[in-house]
């Protein structure tokens, strides 16, 4: 039943950028997405 979970405590400055880069680019994703499917689609 892997993972670390809450066993890791040593988050370096590396970790939290990664982090902060993956939720980012989920978020920008995810806008880029809504709101290309909320315009009209013409022929």
């Amino acid at each position: 039943m892997g993972g670390f979970g809450g066993a890791v405590e040593d988050y370096g400055t590396i970790t939290v950028v990664g982090g902060a880069a993956l939720v980012a680019t989920g978020s920008v994703a995810a806008a880029w997405f809504l709101r290309r499917r909320s315009k009209p689609h013409r022929l």
